[in-house]
């Protein structure tokens, strides 16, 4: 998958930024990640800090790939859109990234999936605006997303809204606590 590169990356800067020694240790490694774990760090935050950004955009793409109805890259962007409403709420005019690393992971999967399933099942039930032929095939697909977006707006957003009036969560951050107990048992 397109996102491990990055994935890897910042897992070193991680190690770079945290040397593995303990902490009454001086050498240069740990005077200078200290002097600049911030900076070291921020890398680490456009890596692995925001990976299910890659996954759902990657995972919405190539599902859409397999289908010849839909616009993969209009798939892989709806993914994307729809992740981040369910998943990164607006505080003072920024996006939060609390959910774009791994703990976001399963909703970025998840939706990865639905999106481009929802996507292709419009399209094969020819649920969506009835264009002239006359219309260009690149005009026609844009057109051809605006049944899935309202889909999004209209239900799935709402729905993420009212999840977290009534439980206090985000969609990811309830997944994640209905998978807690299978989790402990792994570990």
């Amino acid at each position: 998958m397109g996102a491990v590169p990055f994935i890897i990356v910042g897992s070193f800067l991680v190690v770079i930024a945290n040397p593995p020694f303990s902490k009454h240790t001086i050498n240069f490694w740990t005077i200078f990640a200290s002097n600049y774990h911030d900076e070291i760090m921020a890398p680490y935050y456009y890596t692995m800090g925001i990976m299910t950004l890659w996954i759902v955009t990657g995972l919405g793409y190539n599902l859409a790939r397999n289908y010849r109805d839909i616009n993969p890259f209009l798939a892989g962007l709806l993914s994307l859109s729809t992740f981040l409403m369910v998943s990164a709420p607006i505080t003072n005019g920024a996006l939060s990234m609390a959910n774009m690393g791994g703990g976001g992971i399963f909703t970025a999967m998840v939706i990865g999936i639905v999106i481009p399933e929802m996507m292709h099942f419009l399209m094969k039930n020819k649920i969506g605006l009835k264009l002239p032929p006359q219309v260009p095939d690149k005009i026609r697909q844009s057109f051809d997303l605006l049944i899935p977006i309202a889909f999004v707006i209209l239900f799935i957003y709402p729905l993420s809204v009212f999840i977290y009036k009534k439980t206090g969560m985000l969609i990811p951050e309830l997944i994640m606590d209905v998978f807690k107990p299978s989790l402990n048992k792994i570990i």
